[in-house]
């Protein structure tokens, strides 16, 4: 089934009203509706698709965790997280450095004149701050009132607590422990400074990757013309890691399948059914409120 494209349609009409010649069917260009209708739907698609694989994994989750009585071999666990973490949050991770890199470059030497900057720059902070004051209210709110970590089992206490032992979190999280407000604004700014960006992307530190990027893109736009090409470099590497990102997301049904399948069998149903309804409940509400 083809249906006409309606400006070529109009077009086309318009000149046989005005007398230079009848309407011919080369002139109505043609589309599938079918086409746009899944190229307007491939979100839904992922979407729904994300939903099926976080049901399916839980169902497959548990009945693991039931046909192997609690103890699930590490073996099919490990290939669970293996996929999980590799094809989908492996490859999230990527992508992640690059596309912000790209993105800031682009988005602030679009600006053109480095003196519009500031103004775009102090309403941007001052919205960051006011939406992340709000944000935390809200937060601080709901989780006191609905208090979702109640219930725990002490199984999924004792995994996330092996889990963060063995982390790095734990060393970061215990050194700013001690630390003042001043010394926290202090190691804040000293991110925004980097001494080797290169390394800082390396390492995954997104801080030091923005303030690099916002300063780059003011020189690019201080030096005109010999930083067009440059800017035209950034705006073809963002475009082509946008699209990526939607390959990827293509693979987040399978991600999120395999992620959820191996916490449900790791510890089971029935120690994270609740505590999870209520954290997602919370968060449901935090999002809707804000």
């Amino acid at each position: 089934v083809e249906t006409a494209d309606s400006q070529s349609l109009i077009k086309a009409c318009s000149y046989t009203i005005a007398g230079r010649r009848p309407v011919k069917r080369d002139d109505i260009r043609y589309s599938d509706p079918w086409r746009h209708t899944m190229k307007m739907n491939r979100h839904t698609v992922v979407t729904v698709g994300i939903l099926a694989g976080l049901i399916l994994g839980a169902i497959v989750g548990q009945a693991l965790f039931i046909g192997y009585e609690k103890q699930v071999p590490d073996e099919v666990l490990g290939g669970l997280k293996f996929v999980g973490d590799t094809f989908f949050i492996g490859l999230l991770k990527m992508v992640l450095v690059p596309l912000v890199a790209s993105s800031v470059i682009v988005g602030v030497a679009s600006i053109g004149d480095p003196s519009h900057l500031g103004k775009v720059g102090s309403w941007t902070v001052f919205y960051y701050l006011s939406t992340m004051v709000i944000a935390v209210t809200i937060g601080i709110i709901l989780v006191t009132a609905i208090a979702p970590g109640e219930g725990i089992g002490d199984q999924v206490i004792i995994s996330g607590q092996a889990a963060f032992d063995a982390s790095d979190k734990k060393i970061n999280v215990e050194g700013a422990s001690g630390m003042g407000l001043l010394s926290a604004m202090g190691n804040i700014v000293k991110q925004l400074i980097p001494t080797n960006p290169i390394g800082a992307a390396a390492s995954g530190q997104m801080l030091p990757v923005i303030s690099f990027s916002v300063i780059f893109g003011i020189v690019l736009t201080v030096i005109g013309e010999r930083g067009k090409t440059v800017i035209d470099f950034f705006d073809g590497v963002f475009a082509a890691i946008m699209q990526l990102v939607e390959w990827i997301l293509w693979l987040a049904p399978l991600g999120v399948f395999c992620l959820v399948a191996w916490t449900v069998a790791r510890l089971g149903g029935e120690e994270l059914l609740k505590p999870l309804a209520t954290y997602m409940l919370t968060v449901v509400a935090g999002l809707a409120i804000h």
